[in-house]
């Protein structure tokens, strides 16, 4: 805009604005010559190129979409095809079976275990005696009922160390690990004597559980886990809260 001294408040009229330039857009092709192509907007699809030649299609690119990379009929070394449903099918069915085989061997021995544990508690009373002779008492019980017990089984104890290498640190030994005659079925059994408590169910749980790891890592088939508390000078209301499956 311009000012002029005499009239102060007059101005002149304003610049015309300067107009917008498009770009043109080339198509070009591989040994192709370069067509020059305009720009129009679209009110439903967008932006739209038009060509000589008509409409360009836009290009999709799939290097964002990883799915777009997966091919669906590689096969492993095994000859199935990756992710097929197969494989699913076949991984379920081997859990079931596992989840069918633990729930078998606690049914097997978990009534031999109250009945042994009310026995001997009857005979040995409420605690006063040493936790080896409650060990002894309900192997002696158990081997009545069709089951084989190892005492003071070795457990070799091993630490990963902070590089992510096992060292070996020693040995434990597992109070009981007890075997079917008839289904082969093992459990571990840690014992102890007191009264339950949350501090002592979960430290004897604990235990129970690092045991069974480490001697599940060197080839023993242990389907179920148990700890059982014999009480001190105290009545006994159920053997089932004394009892308890880890």
């Amino acid at each position: 805009m311009s000012f002029s001294p005499d009239n102060p408040f007059r101005m002149s009229s304003p610049r015309p604005a300067k107009r917008r330039v498009v770009k043109e857009v080339a198509r070009t092709q591989p040994g192709e010559p370069s067509t020059p192509a305009t720009f129009r907007p679209c009110d439903n699809l967008g932006p739209v190129f038009m060509a000589a030649g008509g409409p360009m299609k836009p290009i999709i690119s799939t290097e964002a979409d990883p799915r777009a990379h997966i091919d669906l009929g590689t096969t492993t070394d095994a000859g199935r095809a990756v992710g097929s449903s197969s494989d699913h099918e076949e991984l379920d069915r081997k859990v079931k079976e596992a989840h069918a085989r633990v729930q078998r061997g606690a049914e097997e021995i978990l009534p031999v275990l109250y009945d042994a544990f009310c026995h001997i508690n009857r005979e040995f009373g409420n605690g006063h005696y040493s936790e080896k002779h409650y060990q002894k008492g309900l192997a002696a019980e158990l081997e009545l009922h069709g089951f084989s017990c190892r005492l003071e089984s070795v457990v070799p104890m091993h630490l990963c160390r902070s590089d992510g290498t096992a060292c070996f640190v020693g040995f434990a030994y597992a109070d009981m690990l007890i075997t079917s005659h008839t289904t082969g079925h093992m459990s571990l059994v840690e014992l102890k004597i007191g009264t339950p408590t949350d501090t002592t169910i979960r430290a004897a749980k604990r235990q129970a559980r690092t045991y069974t790891s480490h001697l599940c890592k060197n080839g023993y088939g242990i389907l179920n886990t148990f700890i059982i508390f014999f009480p001190k000078d105290c009545p006994i209301a159920s053997p089932r809260l004394h009892i308890m499956k880890v």
